[in-house]
């Protein structure tokens, strides 16, 4: 393994050196070097990109209040139909007032009767109404790696099966493999077996040891829907063994769509903290390797690994990294096994806008240099200049990172509302998906529902993870487009 470590440092300075030689000969006779696209093609910024889907929420006002305040009733348009059960949320200025649900219909198709939990609304308070299957469009739209979360109620300390809560009012479905976790690593790998509104069940299989779920222990989507039809595969570390060249242990079988050779990122706190190869399956986990030279630091356990598809990298809904730079050379952290070819044309980006950009003046196996070229006219110069862990994308960017939005500085209602103070970056949309918390995957989700100003009025979908604290970040929902979109 030393050997080989050190061929590869070795090959590093004669690509380096290649590098610097190309660039002085090629660069007197072809300033702009021919490439496989349009040489605008990635001048486009995430700016750009297509909006997330958001959720469309019906209008509405206070017509009159109960006078004991606990019900209300609502006036909407007409050509909006609403059923029983749909959630509503009263706010003025920002600031969410009170929240229910529809209790019963009359006054033809204009009036709601509800329920009310928090502070009585007064008549022409505006009110939002929640989409009815407002679960099932979170479970299809769900930003990558944020899947449906429940709690286990129940598990049988003899066999291997387990009952979860709750269930399809959550967006579960029967045979969704789901992960059973305790402290941010999985436990145990779930089948479902039952689905019902308000709880299901199923059979595990242990991950770590004698160690098996337990009662308020949280189960989550081993996959979002979203991620699996685009192989976007993820897992956590559970075993990282080595010094320098590491050898990982993760959840994941050939039946979740993984294959041998796969690259992987491996992920920390939303940066890439290097790559990995999967060389083959243990029993419910696959086993990969990575090289010291392409990691920011070592691999640990607990980290976020993510299945890198060669469809998607070429089609800019993934991204590569830059894992080293010298002047004006980058290296990355693909090569010939991703397809990635001499004067190539590559983006860099960073926190979601363009920094500059690139052309592959070397490649090997499993990493190519590349030269910067045309960097955008800024007043900053180390504004446009690449740093390592920067993303780096093949075509023009199909992805939006998740960008903070603001604070929670208020919530109600068994935290099924908030107020956020809004951050400068930039105001977000009525029917936004957000998510609030640390960054983490138990994030909790929620909807805006109104903005006024420098403050906004969100709804928190009440299965969608731990109740966020006053003060965490709120952010928009990372996005990437699928194929057709």
């Amino acid at each position: 393994m030393k050997t080989m470590l050190s061929g590869l440092m070795a090959a590093l300075v004669v690509l380096l050196a290649g590098a610097d030689e190309a660039t002085h000969t090629a660069a007197d006779s072809q300033p702009h070097a021919t490439t496989s696209q349009p040489s605008d093609s990635l001048t486009a910024t995430l700016e750009n990109l297509p909006a997330a889907p958001r959720v469309q929420l019906i209008s509405a006002r206070v017509a009159s209040v109960s006078d004991d305040g606990s019900t209300c009733t609502l006036a909407w348009s007409r050509h909006r139909s609403i059923t029983i059960g749909q959630g509503v949320v009263v706010h003025a200025e920002g600031v969410p007032l009170a929240s229910g649900r529809v209790t019963s219909l009359g006054g033809g198709d204009t009036r709601v009767r509800l329920d009310w939990v928090g502070v009585p609304p007064a008549p022409g308070f505006e009110a939002v109404i929640l989409p009815a299957d407002l679960a099932r469009r979170r479970r299809e739209l769900a930003a990558p790696g944020r899947s449906i979360w429940a709690r286990v109620t129940r598990v049988d300390e003899v066999g291997s099966a387990l009952e979860f809560a709750p269930g399809t009012d959550a967006g579960f479905r029967v045979a969704d493999e789901l992960l059973a976790l305790r402290r941010g690593l999985p436990v145990a790998r779930v089948a479902t077996t039952q689905a019902a509104p308000a709880g299901g069940a199923g059979r595990y299989t242990r991950l770590i040891g004698n160690a098996q779920p337990a009662a308020g222990d949280p189960v989550r989507l081993f996959q979002s829907p979203r991620d699996s039809a685009d192989r976007r595969l993820r897992s956590i570390v559970l075993e990282a063994r080595g010094r320098g060249d590491q050898t990982v242990l993760f959840p994941m079988t050939p039946a979740d769509g993984a294959d041998v050779g796969d690259r992987w990122q491996v992920r920390a706190d939303g940066r890439v903290v290097g790559v990995v190869e999967l060389r083959e399956f243990r029993g419910p986990f696959a086993e990969a390797f990575g090289l010291a030279a392409f990691q920011r630091r070592p691999i640990h356990v607990g980290d976020e690994v993510i299945r890198r598809d060669r469809d998607a990298l070429r089609a800019g809904r993934q991204s590569l990294s830059v894992f080293r730079t010298e002047g004006d050379r980058v290296l990355i952290d693909a090569g010939e096994v991703d397809d990635i070819v001499r004067e190539q044309r590559l983006m860099v980006c960073r926190d979601g806008r363009r920094v500059c950009e690139l052309t592959v003046s070397a490649v090997k196996v499993d990493f190519c240099v590349a030269l910067i070229i045309d960097p955008p006219q800024t007043t900053a110069p180390a504004e446009h200049a690449p740093r390592v862990g920067d993303e780096v994308y093949l075509a023009p960017p199909r992805r939006r990172p998740p960008i903070e939005l603001g604070r929670i500085d208020w919530m109600a209602n068994e935290n099924r509302i908030a107020a956020l103070q809004l951050a400068a970056a930039r105001l977000p949309l009525v029917g936004e998906w957000i998510e609030l918390g640390t960054r983490s995957d138990d994030d909790a989700v929620g909807v805006i529902v109104a903005v006024h100003r420098d403050r906004a009025a969100a709804f928190v979908l009440p299965f969608s993870g731990p109740a966020p604290r006053l003060g965490v970040a709120v952010r928009a929902w990372e996005w990437i487009a699928g194929p057709d979109e």
